[in-house]
């Protein structure tokens, strides 16, 4: 059974080219990614920044990827950012929990990350 926190932490490992870097050991390759990324601001001024990139492994399955930033304007301090990640193309593939999480915070990410290494 295959598991979208395994896919996201590939992910998660890419450095700024999209690329794992050749120290980390996983099964699981990246073989294209495409990407695309916007701006607006909502009603109240805020500026929301969002990037989306579908990732393509090896084993053919399709990750999607958003991360959305929101500055807060004009609430000093209210500042947001969400993490999604969501399975597009299982290939057939059983997965094990959810295909699609999404984190409020940086470190409710790192913790699923993490969970049973």
């Amino acid at each position: 059974m295959k598991r979208l926190v395994d896919y996201a932490r590939v992910i998660n490992n890419t450095n700024d080219y999209g690329k794992v870097p050749e120290s980390k050991n996983t099964p699981l390759l990246i073989v294209n990614d495409e990407g695309n990324s916007s701006s607006t601001r909502d009603a109240m001024g805020s500026r929301i920044d969002t990037i989306t990139i579908v990732y393509k492994f090896d084993d053919g399955v399709q990750v999607k990827y958003i991360r959305e930033n929101d500055d807060g304007t004009p609430y000093p301090g209210s500042r947001e950012v969400m993490f999604i990640y969501e399975i597009l193309n299982a290939q057939e593939f059983e997965f094990t929990g959810e295909i699609r999480e999404a984190f409020h915070s940086s470190s409710a990410l790192q913790k699923w990350l993490k969970q049973d290494l």
